[in-house]
């Protein structure tokens, strides 16, 4: 019999950091620790990661 893949849940999120903040919590993992320090987006003055997915929910991304 073939492996299936099971789709769990659903996630919507802002951005990459949230989304896996929700996965860690329903997987019943350890906290999600995002790559780097959150910086003030330069648009819209979000706390966002730059050094991680480098999304803003504003749509800035770092370069």
């Amino acid at each position: 019999m073939p492996d299936v893949e099971i789709l769990l849940w659903k996630i919507e999120a802002a951005t990459y950091e949230e989304a896996a903040a929700v996965h860690h919590l329903r997987m019943g993992w350890e906290p999600y620790r995002p790559v780097g320090d959150p910086e003030p987006c330069p648009r819209c003055s979000a706390m966002f990661y730059p050094d991680g997915s480098g999304e803003c929910s504003c749509g800035h991304r770092a370069t």
